[in-house]
């Protein structure tokens, strides 16, 4: 188990209550992650912009003028790529903030997972 960390019983219906200190308390369980729960981390930032980046695509496809492109087989070409770049430069740079939000509440589910894991686990006596 990890030190700074305290399991009590609260006060609603007798449950067992979480209590980590500090402003990013899950920073201590970095070193103690199961392999898969760093493999859904490292995998949750791209996701997650992939996400915004499909929702910036489908509000920039309803706001945009029909004709925006020009017509025929190369302005559908020219529409469609425009809408590509600004989605991806739109989910990158965090443009609407969801991509940060999506990966930080996953994370901290996670996270949470992962503490309750390790609390249920038994406690290795030391020498």
């Amino acid at each position: 188990m990890i030190p700074q960390i305290s399991l009590s019983i609260g006060d609603a219906n007798g449950k067992k209550l979480l209590s980590i200190p500090g402003d990013k308390p899950f920073e201590l369980f970095e070193k103690h992650l199961s392999e898969a729960a760093a493999k859904e981390l490292k995998g949750l930032k791209e996701a997650t912009q992939r996400i915004e980046g499909i929702f910036v695509k489908d509000i920039l496809k309803i706001m945009l003028p029909k004709g925006f492109g020009g017509s025929g087989p190369m302005g559908d070409f020219a529409r469609e790529n425009f809408l590509n770049t600004m989605s991806e430069v739109a989910a990158k740079s965090g443009g609407m903030g969801m991509a940060k939000m999506l990966e930080d509440n996953l994370a901290e589910s996670i996270y949470r997972r992962e503490a309750a894991r390790l609390m249920s686990e038994p406690t290795k006596e030391q020498p």
